[in-house]
């Protein structure tokens, strides 16, 4: 069963814990959280207050990692994000989109009026680098007008 989740819930996923940061065709957009202990960042990611934390039931010095991904969310919800975070949050979710489509972006969001590319995109799961390739070189479908 698909529980419903609402704009700034924390959800309690299998392995790690997400915020919904808006819903499209009923299904949440979650940014995944990340626990400050882990090494890598990222530069789409809003650290979170321990206030803001501990208001969301979350352990302290947390991140939330602005990267959107849609899921159906079969987890407990947790808590809920105050809306000075949700703010900060969608900020840089805003930054973050524009930083892929200044850098070429996803071909999937690149060339989405291409069905062929599309398809050629799901087949061969091509990588960035090809991506960024397909940008540079100015590379153009051969099925497509």
């Amino acid at each position: 069963m698909i529980q419903s989740v609402s704009y700034a819930d924390v959800v309690r996923l299998h392995r790690t814990d997400a915020v919904c940061v808006g819903l499209r065709a009923g299904l949440p957009l979650l940014c995944f959280l990340v626990p400050e202990a882990e090494n890598t960042r990222h530069r789409a990611d809003v650290p979170l207050s321990w206030c803001e934390s501990a208001q969301a039931n979350l352990p302290p010095e947390v991140r939330v990692r602005c990267v959107v991904r849609e899921r159906a969310v079969r987890g407990p919800v947790v808590g809920q994000l105050p809306q000075p975070a949700m703010q900060r949050i969608h900020a840089m979710i805003a930054r973050e989109r524009t930083s892929q489509t200044v850098e070429g972006g996803c071909v999937r969001w690149r060339w989405s009026s291409c069905a062929c590319m599309c398809a050629m995109w799901c087949a061969a799961r091509l990588c960035m680098v090809w991506a960024l390739a397909w940008a540079i070189y100015g590379l153009a479908c051969v099925v497509c007008p």
